[in-house]
């Protein structure tokens, strides 16, 4: 029930720390040691965790607004129906974590290890995934508007209903996906991979294919 505002915690052994129903905003922790925490019910805003090692934490249902793990380790964490708006997982570890009906919209997850993590009905508006690794992840119905999925490793995806709607998906390899019944209205697939991809039920034909100006643009002096 501890209420901490602009603190800053740098290289502190914090294992076994119960914060449940903190309040802690603008507060960084800087490479401390976490193990056995509690979280339950606090509310942990535009604060920054930096090189943390959090598997396994419980972090569900609760208020993560512009919260940052950035370098973090966070394999195998609970986020359901977490508020993360505008959070930042750039370089995180976070195979295996749960996302399912959590509140994503605006968040960077850029070159962000996801493998195996689920996002069911997750909220990602205009989120960034850019050259993240999503191999074997679970997008099922999640509203995933113009997100910018650039260079992302999406093999063995499911996508299935999910929208897509002006979503970036420029040279992504989502190789043996699947994207059926999804909404692809204008998304941009430009010199995507995709191989053995289901496409069934989707609206694919409404999406944007590889520009051949682009790619020759891209091409050039690789000769």
């Amino acid at each position: 029930g501890i209420s901490l505002d602009t603190t800053v915690f740098t290289s502190c052994q914090l294992q076994n720390l119960d914060l449940s129903k903190a309040r802690i905003y603008k507060v960084t922790f800087f490479e401390c040691e976490f193990k056995d925490n509690v979280f339950k019910d606090a509310a942990i805003i535009l604060s920054l965790f930096y090189g943390a090692s959090l598997d396994e934490t419980d972090f569900s249902n609760m208020d993560l607004t512009q919260l940052q793990f950035h370098n973090s380790t966070l394999s195998g964490c609970n986020f359901t129906g977490a508020k993360i708006k505008q959070g930042g997982f750039m370089w995180a570890n976070l195979e295996n974590s749960i996302f399912d009906n959590a509140f994503l919209e605006y968040a960077n997850f850029f070159e962000a290890k996801l493998i195996g993590s689920t996002f069911l009905n997750a909220a990602m508006k205009m989120a960034s995934l850019q050259n993240a690794v999503l191999t074997g992840c679970n997008f099922t119905s999640a509203n995933l508007h113009q997100a910018q999925m650039e260079g992302v490793q999406a093999k063995n995806t499911i996508f299935s209903g999910a929208d897509l709607i002006y979503a970036d998906l420029s040279h992504a390899d989502i190789e043996n996906s699947n994207f059926s019944n999804a909404n692809l209205f204008f998304t941009n697939l430009h010199e995507i991979k995709d191989k053995q991809t289901r496409w069934q039920g989707s609206k694919k034909s409404l999406a944007r294919g590889t520009d051949n100006k682009r790619l020759k643009s891209e091409q050039w002096g690789k000769q």
